[in-house]
């Protein structure tokens, strides 16, 4: 059995009912752990000259193959009169396959995952309706955490695992002047009920330096001139105050390369997961800095607006992107705009939440 999600959509009149007979013919078929959203009125997409759509998302488990649900799919819109029309024009009612389980398909007529949900508001937002944990419930995380050190000051250093094993491992609060990056990684894992199956989480790797609102840890250290690198440097580090500061504010890198708490930690639990790419949260530059492209930079470079850079533009020694090139670990810092952390939540949680379920 596998999770099927399967968006509906019509802006020809009576819409609400071509919905309504869509929902029967599909539950009709497969009806094994059902799911609906919300309904959402929406612009239409493409071509603007046209009426409002009505658009829902729902869910069942079937057996079915990938091919067999789009011809489904494919036989209610020709049992419910859609006519032929141009690309993006009005439709009586349109029925996409967006996922069939963890199956990949890359083919002319069907590509899975659908390829362009996180791009269109009418079908993500619906189907995180079905897909994440109600709001109401966001309030803690639900499931437990683990621990894999302990901060200078003895807190505990917690991650969330991943079920199997880790492709990706996010990374926030390194800097304890940048608690939004922990904030929007919390609001971001808080849509699961359940552990992901291939990302992993560190909320908050500076726990000392978050409770004490410092950039560095208790030691006064920037744990991120801190990592074992060949490039280490015993040299004052100095960083900003503010976006519109010098860069005079003095901190330590350490007595030795890898010598803090938080930083010895932070390799070994990195060692132990072996994750292929590794996402580290930052603030406040707005861009997005990793030696490559992937589909994590593409997605973050969209999602944010911002540019993408193969160099944050400054000496950085002794930081975890060096130390991943490395050990040929692929690291994406994800520098986040200047905004307050609930308007971060807002724009970018949902769609990360996406994301990350995804990664597989």
């Amino acid at each position: 059995m596998k999770q099927v999600f399967i968006s509906l959509g019509t802006n020809i009149e009576p819409r609400e009912e071509r919905l309504a007979e869509a929902r029967h013919l599909l539950k009709a078929e497969e009806d094994c752990s059902w799911q609906e959203s919300k309904i959402y009125e929406t612009e239409p997409w493409g071509v603007k000259e046209q009426a409002d759509f009505l658009n829902q998302v729902v869910g069942f488990m079937s057996k079915k193959t990938p091919h067999e649900l789009l011809k489904l799919c494919k036989d209610i819109e020709e049992k419910m009169g859609r006519q032929k029309r141009e690309k993006w024009k009005e439709r009586e009612i349109d029925l996409d396959l967006l996922y069939c389980g963890d199956c990949i398909v890359n083919e002319e007529n069907l590509t899975l995952p659908h390829p362009r949900i996180a791009q269109r508001e009418f079908v993500l937002r619906p189907l995180c309706d079905i897909m994440f944990r109600p709001a109401s419930q966001r309030g803690l995380l639900p499931f437990n955490l683990g621990q894999f050190g302990t901060s200078t000051l003895g807190a505990p250093l917690l991650y969330a695992p991943s079920k199997n094993k880790c492709k990706l491992l996010a990374i926030a609060g390194i800097h304890g002047e940048e608690p939004e990056s922990t904030f929007l990684l919390s609001r971001t894992l808080r849509h699961f009920a359940e552990p992901l199956q291939n990302v992993a989480f560190i909320l908050c790797a500076n726990p000392d330096g978050t409770a004490l609102g410092t950039r560095g840890n208790a030691n006064g250290v920037d744990l991120n001139r801190n990592f074992p690198t060949a490039n280490w440097s015993a040299e004052i580090t100095l960083s900003k105050a503010s976006l519109e500061s010098e860069r005079i504010t003095e901190l330590s890198p350490g007595s030795c390369a890898g010598g803090e708490a938080e930083t010895k930690a932070l390799v070994e639990i990195i060692r132990k997961l072996e994750p292929k790419e590794i996402l580290s949260i930052h603030s406040p530059l707005a861009c997005v800095d990793a030696p490559k492209r992937t589909p994590l930079t593409n997605f973050l470079v969209n999602l944010s607006e911002t540019e993408y850079k193969t160099d944050i533009g400054y000496p950085t020694p002794g930081s975890l992107g060096t130390w991943c090139k490395e050990n040929l670990i692929h690291c994406v810092t994800w520098e986040l705009p200047r905004l307050a952390p609930e308007i971060l939540a807002q724009k970018f949680a949902e769609k990360l939440a996406f994301y990350f379920s995804k990664t597989v």
